[in-house]
């Protein structure tokens, strides 16, 4: 598969942001990743940005702005964007499926994977966006 555009990263640990960027970096899966490191800063990017990412992995547990606020904020800065709708992919420990429906209701183009990432789930996620 070609790289994505544009991958943008929300998570408050900075070793697992440091962990992705290197192997998503060595797989070539996206030309350019974004860092933020909580839901205001993801928000804020979007915001100040004039091109939509192809893909945010968001964690849900952070400080300022958590994944589920960021999930309810999002769609005013996409709107502006070009109201496009990126694959949101949640990264997380929590296995909760009120957790899981709780984010679909929130926004409808949304994936699961636990964390750290994988190289198989990885793989998985460059068939979905073929």
């Amino acid at each position: 598969m070609n790289p994505i555009e544009h991958l943008l990263l929300i998570d408050d640990s900075e070793a697992t942001n440091n962990f992705h960027n290197r192997l998503l970096s060595k797989l070539n899966f996206a030309k350019t990743i974004s860092i933020c490191t909580n839901g205001k800063e993801g928000l804020d990017f979007l915001t100040d940005s004039k091109q939509c990412p192809d893909l945010i992995f968001l964690d849900l547990n952070m400080p300022v702005i958590d994944g589920f606020e960021f999930l309810s904020m999002v769609h005013a800065p996409l709107e502006k964007i070009g109201n496009q709708k990126p694959l949101i992919v949640i990264l997380t420990s929590s296995e909760e499926s009120v957790d899981k429906e709780r984010c679909k209701s929130l926004y409808d183009n949304i994936e699961f994977y636990s964390k750290p990432l994988t190289i198989a789930q990885i793989n998985e996620l460059s068939q979905l966006l073929a």
